[in-house]
């Protein structure tokens, strides 16, 4: 093998991709004050340094974008993205040549009248890597995507998409088409929704020679109204669906991935996954909606944080074993690098007490730009996947997917006929003055029958009724019984029924307690409990910029099978104050302690705590600093979290920013910790150009340390 010394590249040929986007730039300046042209160009420098691996990279990356309305319905958009890196990888003394080409186009029609709407997409990210003297990788991910919709007053409006998505990489067995044609019917009649769909999916493996073939159709009613003077308010739906699944498989064996459907996706920032009553997940209906470009809120880069959560409710109950969590940098382009990120996964039972699953594997999948969260296989409703550590580069989660393994053997041609049926219903009553009638139930019915294995039946059933009566204007009783059940050919069953009672004391418009007690019983594949727990949860602002809540509580649970107990105390509590115009802080505390009575089988520590108090000053508008301190234990890991962040202008109304963070982190769940160092001064020159340096040393379980260093120059018009 021939090695290339560090100095010996090649000039010409580096600057080729940079040397054809600026003339194409050039060439289209004349017309940027008349048309919506902009662009970007960012030259960058990165060293990458971790144990006997050292890595030199020049980077060349160029971004336009036209978008236009031609007239008043009708505009397309028209992007394109090309980067270059050239550079060596030195590894035990081994230096090797490093070549990088991607190039991303994207075109976007749409045409839009208030009853007709059409769109096309196409998006195309190709790259090809080389190092040293090996063969080339290539890499591909294409998507074309169509959607017309036809709403007419007063009449069914018509629905049809249609996408075609391809994605192969040379080195990682993959080559996989995915064929989606999809058309339906929706009518409203007053308060009643119908809705009519037919779906057809083709599905080739290529790499794993599988083959699948999906054709279904779907019908729905919905009624919602509001009776007697508002009084009555009532919400019906009826769905139902059949599909008919032929996979197919060469000469041998193969495991196909089988999506799931999410009907709910929320996301909170809770370092105390375990217990959801202090930091509830907010809805998020961007993480399933099908579009992967598209970025939400949830950061998971460098300027993110640890312990995101992700949580799902799929509305019945199903077995799982795999996550996908897409990710796109803020302008929506593919990510090169995962980084050390790993996410923990959780199930429940209902959505507030939390069980992590053991043996949960993070890999990142660069090809699809996307980390894949496997797991044993689980039956539940609820989900949740909680991350920790950050991504090297800009990352941004855009989509969740939930996906179950199905085995084949070798050539094998299996047809599954699968039949779901879905009714849910709530009533609303206000009989009198200060008093509510509530009602909630969901009905699920799921049957799959297969030419060569059992058939796999599956009925659950969640109800909720309560009552609620406000006594006077400060005291408020709150009565609620809800009942699930849940049975299936495989995996067992469950069932769970929990009382829960509520006494709430308004004491001020700013202080109020609530004295909360459940009984709770439940069966989980066999396994049966009685479960009693009583809490005090209180909310007090003590001045206009003073808050306090606080939850105490105790909980235990018996097992029926052999008499063994599980008692659990925990208290939770955050306190929030404006010190001054100009310093803010907050602190957080979470504690909790376990004692068990024999073998009982848990994943929980005997003791888990997690105090945490932050800091944050900003005396003017040229600094402002932020301070965050705690100390986190669960069993016999611990240790400190620290985050110290700095942003400051030196220059009044100055174009330079000089900012810098230091975190230290502990996960108690895997037991992992993680600490990063990070300098990333940013210097606008003028309205066009800037320069950005970052410096990154990072530290975390099982990975050597870490140095990036990374210095770029962006222009832009």
């Amino acid at each position: 093998m021939t090695r290339r010394r560090p100095g010996e590249r090649k000039g010409g040929a580096r600057c080729l991709l940079g040397a054809a986007f600026l003339a194409g730039w050039a060439a289209m300046i004349g017309v940027a004050a008349a048309e919506d042209l902009s662009g970007r160009a960012i030259l960058s420098q990165q060293n990458f340094t971790t144990g006997d691996l050292s890595t030199r990279v020049f980077d060349q990356l160029y971004e336009l974008r036209f978008a236009r309305r031609v007239i008043d319905p009708f505009a397309y958009l028209v992007f394109f993205r090309g980067e270059q890196s050239d550079g060596h990888s030195t590894i035990a003394g081994d230096t090797r040549s490093l070549r990088f080409r991607q190039i991303e186009p994207h075109a976007e029609a749409t045409y839009t009248f208030p009853t007709i709407q059409l769109l096309g997409r196409y998006d195309l990210v190709d790259s090809d890597s080389r190092i040293g003297g090996q063969p080339s990788d290539r890499r591909r991910l294409e998507d074309v995507f169509g959607t017309f919709s036809f709403v007419p007053y007063d009449l069914p409006g018509i629905r049809v998409l249609a996408e075609r998505t391809h994605s192969s990489s040379d080195t990682s067995a993959l080559d996989q088409t995915q064929t989606d044609l999809q058309a339906g019917l929706d009518y409203r009649l007053g308060p009643l929704d119908a809705t009519a769909t037919a779906r057809r999916s083709d599905f080739e493996d290529s790499a794993n020679d599988l083959s699948r073939k999906s054709d279904g159709v779907q019908g729905g009613f919905t009624y919602q109204d509001s009776l007697w003077r508002d009084r009555l308010n009532v919400t019906a739906s009826v769905l139902a669906s059949r599909d008919r699944e032929v996979d197919t498989t060469g000469n041998r064996g193969a495991s196909g991935l089988t999506a799931v459907a999410i009907a709910q996706a929320l996301s909170s920032i809770d370092a105390t996954p375990e217990d959801s009553r202090q930091e509830p997940g907010i809805p998020v209906p961007a993480l399933i909606d099908g579009n992967l470009r598209v970025p939400t809120m949830i950061d998971i880069g460098p300027t993110g944080v640890s312990f995101e959560n992700i949580s799902v409710d799929l509305r019945r109950f199903t077995d799982l074993d795999t996550f996908r969590v897409d990710i796109r940098d803020s302008r929506g382009n593919v990510v090169p690098r995962g980084g050390p990120v790993d996410f923990t996964v959780f199930t429940s039972i209902d959505a507030i007490r939390w069980t992590p699953v053991s043996g949960a594997r993070t890999v990142f999948l660069a090809p699809l730009s996307l980390y894949e969260i496997t797991f044993p296989r689980r039956i539940a409703r609820f989900f949740k996947v909680v991350s920790f550590d950050l991504a090297p580069t800009d990352a941004r989660v855009t989509e969740i997917r939930a996906y179950v393994h199905k085995a084949f053997g070798p050539a094998t041609r299996r047809t599954t006929n699968i039949s779901l049926a879905s009714e849910n219903a709530s009533v609303t009553f206000h009989p009198f003055s200060g008093v509510t009638l509530f009602y909630y139930g969901l009905f699920n019915q799921s049957r799959e029958d297969a030419d060569d294995i059992p058939r796999i039946t599956t009925n659950d059933a969640d109800q909720l009724a309560s009552a609620t009566w406000d006594v006077s204007r400060r005291i408020n009783l709150l009565a609620q019984y809800q009942w699930r059940t849940v049975t299936s050919t495989v995996g067992g069953g469950q069932r769970y029924r929990a009382l829960t009672a509520d006494l709430r004391y308004v004491v001020r418009s700013d202080v109020n307690l609530t004295l909360e007690g459940v009984s709770a019983s439940q069966e989980d594949a066999g396994i049966r409990s009685d479960v009693r727990t009583a809490s005090l949860r209180s909310y007090l602002r003590f001045l206009r910029t003073l808050d306090l809540s606080a939850n105490v509580g105790v909980q235990r649970q018996r097992f029926l099978s052999d008499g063994r107990v599980a008692d659990q105390w925990f208290a939770t509590g955050y306190t929030s104050a404006d010190l001054t115009t100009d310093l803010h802080l907050r602190i957080d505390a979470a504690y909790t302690r376990n004692r068990t009575s024999g073998a009982v089988p848990t994943a929980l520590s005997d003791r888990d705590e997690r105090y945490n108090a932050d800091f944050f000053y900003r005396p003017g508008p040229q600094l402002g600093i932020g301070i965050q301190v705690g100390w986190v234990r669960s069993g016999s890991l611990s240790g400190v979290i620290q985050n110290y962040r700095v942003d400051w202008r030196p220059f009044p109304y100055g174009a330079l920013n000089l900012g810098g963070r230091y975190e230290e982190n502990v996960e108690p769940f895997t037991n992992r910790r993680s600490e990063r160092w990070i300098l990333d001064p940013h210097w606008r020159l003028n309205d066009h150009m800037s320069l950005d340096v970052n410096y990154t040393r990072e530290t975390a379980t099982g990975i050597p340390r870490a140095h990036i260093f990374f210095a770029s120059f962006t222009a832009t018009i």
